[in-house]
Order: C-alpha cells, then sequence, then structure tokens
C-alpha cells in the first residue's frame, strides 16, 4: 500500500524586531544663559505690622505702668524741679503697688502737675512754706514705712488735690504718729512732775527699787503723792537721777 502523504506545515509568519529606544542628552546650557534668580524685596522695618496686644491679658510679661506722657513744664526752675521730684514720687508708687491698681495706667506726669499747682496757690508762689511741704510730701511719699500714704495717693484713695491742705501729721506712717504720741505722754508727765520735785534736792546716788524706763538704771527715786480721794491708793512720781527722766504709776 502507497503511504498517504504527510500534511503541509504552514510556516509561522516572521516577528518583526522592534527597534531600540535612542536615549536623548540634554543640551549643556551656558551660565551666562540662565535667568537670574529672584530677589525677595525687604520691607522697612517701620512699614511692618506692630504685634496686637491682647486685651486682658494677664500673663507674666503684662505689668501695671505709668502713662509715659511728658511733663508739663511751668519755665520756673524751682516748680520745674518740684515737678520731676513728685513725679519720680509717683511712678516709685506705681511699681510698689502694682498688684493693687489690676493693670490700670495711670498718669504720673498730670498728678505730679496738679500737686504742683495746687501747692503754688496755697502758699502764693515758691515761698518758705511751698518748699517746706514739698520736702514733706515727697519725704513721706518715698518713705518704706509709709507704704499706706503712697498707696491711697496712687489708687485714688487720696486725690492729689488734697495733699497741699493736708496737715504734715496726717502724712506721718502709724510708727511715726505713735512715736510723737509717746513724746508729748513724756512731755506731759515731766511737767506735771516738775510741779511735785519743786522742792527736790539733791540726787540720790545708790540704787533705787525700780529700773529707769528709758536708759534702764536703777539709780532711782520716788514719791508718793495723794492726788484723789483718801480711800484711792496714791500716786508714785519717780525719777532716774542718772538720766532725769521723770515717770509716774498708781
Amino acid at each position: 500500500n502507497p503511504n498517504p502523504a504527510a500534511p503541509a506545515v504552514k510556516p509561522e509568519p516572521a516577528v518583526k524586531p522592534e527597534p531600540e529606544p535612542v536615549k536623548v542628552e540634554p543640551a549643556p546650557v551656558k551660565a551666562e544663559e540662565l535667568p537670574p534668580p529672584a530677589v525677595k524685596a525687604e520691607v522697612p522695618p517701620e512699614t511692618l505690622p506692630l504685634p496686637i496686644k491682647q486685651e486682658g491679658s494677664t500673663g507674666a510679661g503684662s505689668s501695671t505702668s505709668a502713662i509715659k506722657r511728658p511733663l508739663q513744664r511751668t519755665g520756673d526752675s524751682v516748680r520745674d524741679s518740684v515737678r520731676e521730684k513728685l513725679m519720680e514720687a509717683y511712678n516709685k508708687g506705681v511699681v510698689d503697688n502694682e498688684q493693687y491698681l489690676r493693670e490700670q495706667e495711670t498718669d504720673t506726669a498730670a498728678m505730679a502737675a496738679e500737686t504742683e499747682v495746687c501747692m503754688f496757690e496755697k502758699f502764693g508762689g515758691t515761698s518758705k512754706d511751698y518748699k517746706a511741704r514739698f520736702r514733706s510730701l515727697v519725704f513721706n511719699l518715698k518713705d518704706p514705712k509709709n507704704q499706706e500714704f503712697i498707696r491711697q495717693v496712687v489708687t485714688g484713695q487720696r486725690h492729689v488735690s488734697d495733699l497741699s491742705e493736708m496737715e504734715v501729721k496726717e502724712m506721718a506712717s502709724d510708727q511715726v504718729k505713735q512715736q510723737r504720741k509717746t513724746w508729748q505722754e513724756n512731755a506731759k508727765m515731766a511737767l506735771m512732775d516738775e510741779r511735785s520735785f519743786k522742792n527736790y534736792s539733791g540726787k540720790g546716788t545708790e540704787d533705787g527699787i525700780l529700773k529707769c524706763p528709758k536708759c534702764k538704771s536703777m539709780k532711782t527715786e520716788y514719791i508718793e503723792v495723794q492726788t484723789r480721794s483718801a480711800d484711792e491708793p496714791t500716786t508714785k512720781k519717780c525719777m532716774c537721777n542718772n538720766c532725769d527722766y521723770r515717770w509716774k504709776f498708781c
């Protein structure tokens, strides 16, 4: 038998190879061809916006301060000097009493000017009394032992227009007022004892039984005086032979 014919094989189509990509290098650019860099325009400091202060700020950076206004001048050297000294005292008072002012700004220049004008009108110019009142006022405003007085002035409890009318003793601190009261009492007692001792002659040199409250010496004497009714105790009037201090007790 004859061999059967083999089937015809169809040839596969030829694959066309893809072309490889061509790498293109950028052309070099010369430095002179590059555009100049952008320059940031500078803003003058005076045109910059100021920081806004927050209202009601109570941080560590906030504090009470005196309003920095120029002091009004009179053209008189004495009056202008008085105003400057008063303003210095008020400025210090504002700083020392910041907690009481609660961030309230105080115009110390106006306070100083008003105080000086009131004194000038009260004493008829820059007279001796005018200068004496100024010295007393500045002393009490700056006295570290008289903080209550400056506090009353800078907080408005005591108006500056009243300072020229005040008695000097009213400005004093409580300590000075008590000291003056003691001096007055001692002077009164000494005067009373002087009458009791008008017939006294000689001083003892031996120690007594009482100690002098002033010099602490024991060289003292005393006499008993009936100053009230007979059924009441006598008054002991005492004298120190060391410092001549006199006192009494019942």
